[in-house]
This record gives structure tokens, C-alpha cells and sequence, in this order.
């Protein structure tokens, strides 16, 4: 294949995961909705499990940190590849 290919294929199937991600998403949500309405955190059918529960965790306030330290002195630089491929409009 040549890039021309390549890149048009590349953009068929980000399409397809597009479309299919936001299914999946809707799906997900309607899934909650019904544990909602019939009041479970628990349901099984014939091949899946779904368990819901709410959680908590830590999460660190950077805004408030800052305020106490510079947090510069505790950050590093990492170097990473970056490929982008942006669809041309119009």
C-alpha cells in the first residue's frame, strides 16, 4: 500500500472505532440505567457479570500544591514519538 492507502484506510477504521465506541458507550449506559430501576448492584446472566458500586480515591489538588511548593523542582521532561494524522476540511 502506498501512504495515500494507508492513511485513507487508517481513517475508515478510526471511523469505525468512532462509531463503534459511542455504541458501546450508549450500551454501557443503558446497562446502568436498568441496575438503577431495578435497584442492583448485581447482575448475572448466561456469559457476563455486572457488578456496579460507587468508589472513592485520592486525587492530588496540583492547584493547591503549588500554592505550598514549586512543583517544577519535582517535575522531569520525557521524550516521546507524536504521529498525528489530521483529516484536511474543506
Amino acid at each position: 500500500m502506498n501512504m495515500e492507502e494507508l492513511i485513507k484506510r487508517y481513517n475508515e477504521l478510526s471511523q469505525s472505532i468512532k462509531a463503534l465506541e459511542s455504541e458501546k458507550d450508549n450500551i454501557r449506559a443503558n446497562i446502568l440505567i436498568e441496575l438503577k430501576i431495578a435497584d442492583i448492584t448485581r447482575f448475572e446472566g448466561e456469559t457476563h457479570i455486572v457488578l456496579y458500586s460507587m468508589q472513592k480515591r485520592k486525587v492530588l489538588d496540583k492547584v493547591a500544591l503549588m500554592k505550598v511548593i514549586d512543583l517544577e523542582a519535582f517535575q522531569t521532561v520525557n521524550e516521546f514519538e507524536v504521529l498525528k494524522i489530521i483529516e484536511k476540511t474543506g
